[in-house]
């Protein structure tokens, strides 16, 4: 699910970005995030970051959202140590 959700967003991106798209599905990956599962958080973490990588989502909003993972409660230090490595 991973690869799909990175490749159509991009795909969805590649000519021209779709500014309402794009902050719906931002708002969704920003709420899972926030999700009680570690997983959900974990990947919406990875995706935030790849879509960063692949120069989608460079806007400060997603950064800032990384950052703020760095401050992860304890029971997410995995999603922490993703949000350092990207720094």
């Amino acid at each position: 699910i991973f690869n799909h959700i990175v490749v159509d967003v991009r795909n969805v991106n590649k000519k021209a970005s779709n500014m309402k798209l794009n902050r719906a599905i931002q708002n969704l990956v920003y709420e899972m995030l926030e999700d009680s599962s570690p997983m959900a958080a974990k990947k919406s973490l990875q995706v935030m970051t790849e879509l960063y990588k692949r120069r989608v989502w460079t806007d400060e909003r997603t950064v800032n959202v990384i950052a703020s993972a760095c401050f992860s409660p304890q029971d997410k230090t995995k999603n922490m140590l993703i949000a350092i490595h990207f720094f």
